[in-house]
């Protein structure tokens, strides 16, 4: 089957199928759109098609023993006016190729003829789409005679960035529109960085003003007010301003424990953001303290003492996994032998001892590698009363 578009025609041929024995009386073509003809030959041409838009056919057989099932489709065409009728092309054209995200603004499409003036007679559909993905799937207008061929659509893209707007009409398209959108007003803080650190390590952190749609709020240089809930926590750079809508700073726990850090705009508090369940760990042992001992001790009398590993910030150093090895002055006293602490002591161990001389005594505690890492207990022993 052969299908030849002509000016809102097209006109169908075929070849002559097998009839069954009984002649063939009639011939009907049926078009895509519901358009149809009837032929008593080969050849039929459908009239009262849309110019511009694709149609395909199919032909069905009558004779005294009924009327045969569709045939295969033809190929789709597409019926056209004569040239220097009905429109050759869509222009697009707006008052400025900038727009703020969210903003609305107007684009005119008109229909020309192929002579350059407008069609005022134009009455097709037109879809108005833009690149930007966000902003929806555009407008769907069909032109009235009082539109004259031009129409005016309204458009809001949401994406930052280089964008354009585009009409088409099936074969007829306009050149695009070019449109640079620019981000709208801060409406949040997005802040990003690790969520877990070491006390005394900084780990880098990024704040970012965002408009409502989700683009960087490029203009927005605020000054930024950084605090968090280890007071000790320092950050670098100090003077803190939002350059192009980001910041990057470095900020150092000393506290461990689950920490946050909140951001605000200095001149707009209500703009903020909290970053929180920061899990900080406490840095490497670099001191021990004993406790628990009696002051005054009782010669001869069992105690215990407990040591804590301690980081340099104070917090108990609760991955330490050394050896200590204790000495005193008092040359007669029961003192632990050397002990390696586990994991499940978590920094924190209890051991038992025995002063035997009396007078002032201290008990020392050192690391058996790293003896900067250590600590002193000191009390008077005093006799056993009779």
């Amino acid at each position: 089957m052969i299908a030849t578009a002509g000016n809102g025609s097209a006109t169908v041929s075929w070849t002559t199928p097998y009839d069954g024995g009984s002649p063939i009386s009639s011939y009907t073509v049926t078009a895509s759109d519901g358009s149809s003809c009837v032929s008593t030959t080969t050849t039929c041409t459908v009239t009262g098609l849309v110019n511009g838009n694709a149609v395909t056919f199919f032909v069905t057989a009558t004779n005294a023993i009924g009327t045969s099932g569709w045939s295969d489709s033809s190929a789709p065409v597409t019926p056209v006016g004569p040239a220097g009728n009905g429109p050759a092309r869509l222009i697009i054209s707006a008052t400025s190729h900038t727009s703020v995200a969210g903003a609305t603004f107007s684009v005119t499409v008109s229909a020309l003829k192929k002579n350059g003036t407008v069609d005022t007679g134009y009455s097709r559909t037109v879809n108005v789409v833009t690149t930007d993905i966000r902003s929806g799937g555009g407008e769907v207008y069909t032109f009235t005679p009082a539109d004259a061929g031009t129409h005016t659509f309204t458009v809001s893209l949401m994406t930052a960035g280089a964008q354009s707007v585009e009409a088409f009409d099936g074969p007829l398209a306009t050149r695009n529109w070019a449109m640079t959108v620019k981000p709208g007003p801060t409406a949040s803080l997005f802040v990003t960085g690790p969520q877990t650190a070491t006390a005394g390590v900084a780990g880098r952190y990024t704040v970012t003003a965002i408009d409502a749609f989700g683009n960087t709020a490029i203009d927005d240089a605020s000054p930024l007010s950084i605090t968090s809930s280890d007071p000790s926590m320092s950050i670098s750079p100090v003077s803190v301003a939002l350059v192009h809508g980001k910041h990057a700073f470095s900020a150092t726990f000393k506290t461990a424990g689950a920490q946050s850090i909140q951001v605000a705009e200095t001149g707009n508090p209500t703009l903020s953001r909290t970053i929180g369940g920061i899990s900080v760990s406490p840095a490497k042992a670099a001191s021990i303290s004993l406790t628990g001992l009696a002051n005054p001790a009782t010669a001869g009398a069992a105690a215990t003492v407990t040591a804590t590993m301690h980081d340099r910030f104070g917090n108990v150093a609760t991955g330490y996994v050394g050896t200590v090895h204790f000495i005193s002055n008092d040359k007669s006293a029961a003192l632990p032998s050397d002990y390696t602490f586990t994991a499940a002591d978590a920094g924190v161990h209890t051991f038992n001892i025995t002063l035997n001389t009396k007078g002032n005594r201290w008990i020392t505690i050192r690391d058996t590698v790293k003896h900067s890492i250590g600590g002193r207990a000191l009390t008077t022993v005093v006799a056993n009363l009779p």
